[in-house]
C-alpha cells in the first residue's frame, strides 16, 4: 500500500471512488488492492484532514517500509534534536 495514493487521497473533498480506483498502486493492482480500497474510501472519504504546525520538528521521510524499519531503529541517534526516546 501507498500511504499518499491508498491513505490520503480518500481524504480529498473532490475525491470520487471512481478516480480513487484509478490511481496508480505502489505496485502491482491486485484483487486485494481493490478490495481494501473500497473499505478504506467508506471509511475515511467522510473526514477531513488537518495539518498542525509543529514547533520542533525535522522532515523526516519514511515512505517504505524500509525507511519506516529503519527510522525506527536509528532515528533516534539521526534525529536528537526531536527529542525521541529509547524505550
Amino acid at each position: 500500500m501507498s500511504f499518499y495514493a491508498d491513505l490520503v487521497y480518500p481524504f480529498a473533498t473532490d475525491a470520487t471512488f471512481e478516480q480513487y480506483m484509478k490511481e496508480k498502486p505502489e505496485w502491482d493492482y491486485t484483487k486485494e488492492l481493490a478490495s481494501c480500497r473500497k473499505i478504506l474510501f467508506e471509511i475515511l472519504h467522510g473526514y477531513k484532514m488537518k495539518l498542525i504546525k509543529l514547533s520542533k520538528a525535522d522532515f523526516v521521510h519514511f515512505d517504505t517500509t524500509a525507511e519506516l524499519l529503519d527510522m525506527m531503529i536509528l532515528g533516534i541517534e539521526r534525529y536528537p534534536s526531536l527529542g525521541w526516546k529509547d524505550c
